[in-house]
């Protein structure tokens, strides 16, 4: 049976959804298809037809078929193809995913070096996040340093690493990317003997704008919007899975990665406990299994999870059925979702599931809860880390450590 044009767009928003589309991307074909939504409705129509598609084209667009568009009608013709058969799309999306990070080639030198120090963090309990960070920012620096004919660590000298963060003068986030990549690497290299001197020694110290990272928080009012319209909109497939993912974030802080690499076996159903080791930190977790919690993750596994021999929870549901990609992060949804509940996006550029953690640990402090319970439930290793996401709320941060024993 043909749907509906609204389920029609709404299928074609959770497939971009699906292969995380870009944000832009979603946005722009969004309001064409709305606009051909309102367009159709104005028009008596509910169900998709191709000709009426032809005159929205040609009233709101100025555009008749067989014509050079300009780049607004480019999109909304695209929007059309779209609309009636999203595979092309689809594929594109992918492929783009798949070849966003390319492998750069090195000197066997440079490349059997940075294996060993990529091994040595692995064994050092850095996260598959972090691992991949560091080996594709040091790929770029590395072919950075073999542009410049260096080809060996006993090369350097002061003035390429200089010259090096000189080339992001002006981009301070990039400046301290660098520096956290080199002084890992250059302390490993002297450690190892591979160096005679530790050249962190010629790696800048970039000071931190204090106004630079300003965490994103909700307020409670808005988490029990978002919660309820999960409650009551709870109906596709990409929706049982999603509010399943998202309801783990806002009760329980729990990071992205940590709730796609939850197994079958990380949950408790007799005893009602979650226990996983954290992706980022390798700490073990025990968390409560509330009867909120535990409700959407069963909608989600009886009624909705694809047919697949994968021990993970939560899968893709596009073929095939594995582990949910690491470049989804549900902001897309998340940002639709506020939309549909007039939630303001103002100042919350970005906005992702890591909100609500940050919110869970703000809320906690606004009740006085001490910051090292707050740790322990967020599973940082020391209250450093945890006062990096209540720096909101200044003087409640205050009173909390002054209530911690002094060492």
């Amino acid at each position: 049976m043909q749907p509906k044009l609204k389920e029609l767009i709404q299928i074609r928003e959770e497939e971009m959804m699906e292969v995380n589309c870009s944000y832009d991307t979603f946005k722009r074909y969004r309001r064409y298809w709305n606009e051909f939504l309102n367009y159709s409705e104005k028009h008596g129509y509910q169900f998709y037809n191709e000709e009426i598609y032809i005159n929205f084209l040609k009233d709101v667009y100025n555009y008749t078929i067989g014509n050079n568009p300009n780049r607004k009608q480019s999109y909304a013709i695209r929007a059309k193809t779209y609309l009636e058969n999203s595979e092309n799309f689809i594929s594109k999306c992918k492929s783009t995913n798949d070849f966003k990070y390319p492998k750069r080639k090195l000197t066997k030198y440079f490349e059997d070096t940075l294996q060993k120090y990529l091994e040595e963090c692995k064994n050092n309990y850095n996260s598959e996040t972090t691992l991949r960070q560091k080996e594709n920012g040091l790929l770029k620096i590395l072919k950075y340093f073999e542009d410049n004919n260096i080809y060996s660590f006993d090369h350097l000298s002061k003035d390429i690493i200089i010259k090096l963060f000189n080339n992001y003068k002006n981009l301070l986030y990039m400046r301290k990317k660098i520096a956290w990549l080199l002084r890992g690497l250059f302390t490993f290299l002297y450690n190892e003997k591979i160096t005679k001197i530790n050249y962190s020694i010629y790696v800048p110290m970039i000071k931190r704008n204090q106004r630079e990272k300003l965490l994103i928080t909700f307020s409670t009012e808005d988490i029990n919007k978002i919660v309820n319209y999960m409650k009551t909109h709870n109906n596709t497939n990409i929706q049982k899975r999603n509010h399943a993912m998202l309801i783990l974030a806002i009760r329980y802080g729990m990071r992205i990665s940590d709730i796609k690499n939850l197994k079958f076996e990380n949950i408790n159903w007799e005893d009602n406990y979650i226990e996983f080791n954290q992706v980022k930190t390798g700490n073990y977790m025990k968390l409560p299994l509330t009867n909120e919690v535990g409700n959407f993750i069963i909608d989600y596994i009886k009624n909705s999870r694809p047919s697949s021999l994968e021990n993970y929870i939560f899968l893709r549901y596009t073929f095939p059925h594995i582990k949910i990609s690491r470049q989804n992060n549900l902001r897309e949804y998340i940002i639709t979702i506020c939309q549909k509940l007039n939630i303001d996006l103002t100042n919350k550029e970005k906005i992702g599931i890591h909100c609500f953690r940050s919110t869970l640990a703000s809320n906690m402090l606004k009740n006085e809860i001490p910051v090292n319970i707050i740790s322990q439930i967020l599973g940082h290793e020391n209250t450093d880390t945890t006062s990096v996401y209540i720096r909101i709320d200044e003087s409640h941060l205050k009173n909390c450590f002054l209530e911690l024993p002094h060492e």
